[in-house]
């Protein structure tokens, strides 16, 4: 499990994969918006935890101001790092996917994936 944990991010690639493959595959343009933006979010995870990196030191160290040293004590885990991004993804995007009648769960996830483009783009 615990190699499970450290290796979320890299897991996340695989996931994006199969969503992207299912995006293609998918007939409703919804639910292959839906997927292509899971896609986009798990290499969002990779990015931000694997390669480049740099938000676990960023999230601690620059907007929290800890002076921390040993990165084991920072409140910015793996555990809670993949629990926290997961949880939302699964909450904002996999719900809309399996409750497609309930519009207000579409509506969320596409306007959290239109602030983060708008919010990427600066």
């Amino acid at each position: 499990m615990k190699k499970f944990v450290n290796n979320w991010q890299n897991i996340s690639v695989l996931f994006a994969l199969i969503a992207a493959i299912a995006a293609f595959v998918v007939d409703d343009l919804v639910t292959k918006l839906l997927l292509a933006s899971i896609a986009v979010l798990f290499l969002h995870f990779f990015e931000e935890f694997g390669f480049p990196g740099g938000f676990p030191w960023m999230g601690v160290k620059v907007l929290l101001g800890s002076r921390e040293k040993d990165s084991t004590k920072w409140n910015c885990n793996n555990l809670n790092s993949m629990f926290g991004n997961w949880g939302f993804l699964v909450l904002v995007y996999f719900l809309p996917l399996v409750l497609p009648d309930v519009h207000f769960l579409l509506l969320a996830a596409m306007i959290f994936s239109l602030l983060e483009f708008s919010c990427s783009r600066r």
